[in-house]
């Protein structure tokens, strides 16, 4: 990627993502814009452009995870996206609608089917940062900033006996909920190593947390 085009990128998304969250913040983007470059090694045919500039600008448009315009985001962050790079010489036009395909392609809650290499790419270098340590810090930002609980007060594990999950008011309940089914729900072939490492991680966490609450 020509490195003028990506200088302008971060700076384009750092402007963006200055009043975000930290579970959704530009040390997100960097993260997922570095998973991008690694997962890229391992496949052909990638379009760098298209794929390192949706990566810096999934996230454009964000929405509070309980908005009714939360499913709209990746939409909305596609159609910002494609208006900010029409001002960029060093991004082609030929290229807005599969940019704005991977962008909206990323997001787990738009449930649309990645149909390039770089919308898989992308897709799993998100989900990758959902998971692991990464993933836990993320998760319980996301909980505390609901005032959700930790866990259930009297069943903590909801696979012992298996009660409905609920990750609205407890934190512990979105792993089973979202987080430890990722990996079943990457394209690439080195998305999947990465997070049944980060997956053992995350479930080794819950255990020792399930541990420390029987104390």
């Amino acid at each position: 990627m020509n490195s003028t085009l990506e200088t302008k990128l971060k700076s384009i998304a750092t402007n963006s993502m200055k009043d975000a969250d930290p579970s959704h913040d530009m040390m997100h983007v960097d993260r997922v814009v570095k998973n991008c470059k690694y997962l890229s090694q391992f496949c052909q045919n990638v379009d760098m452009d298209v794929l390192i500039t949706a990566a810096y600008l999934h996230d454009v448009i964000s929405y509070p995870k309980d908005s009714s315009k939360n499913k709209d985001a990746s939409r909305h962050s596609a159609e910002y996206a494609s208006q900010l790079m029409r001002d960029i010489p060093e991004f082609p036009e030929e290229k807005m609608k599969q940019l704005e395909h991977v962008i909206q392609a990323h997001s787990y809650s738009s449930q649309i089917e990645a149909e390039s290499i770089e919308a898989q790419i992308l897709q799993d270098a998100d989900r990758l940062d959902a998971l692991g340590a990464i993933g836990i810090a993320r998760c319980f930002i996301v909980g505390g900033k609901f005032a959700s609980a930790i866990s259930h007060p009297s069943e903590p594990n909801p696979t012992i006996n298996q009660r409905p999950l609920d990750d609205k008011n407890y934190i512990v309940d979105h792993f089973y909920n979202k987080l430890l089914k990722l990996e079943q729900k990457l394209n690439t072939s080195a998305a999947k190593e990465i997070a049944r490492k980060r997956g053992q991680f995350m479930q080794d966490f819950l255990n020792h947390l399930y541990e420390e609450i029987a104390i």
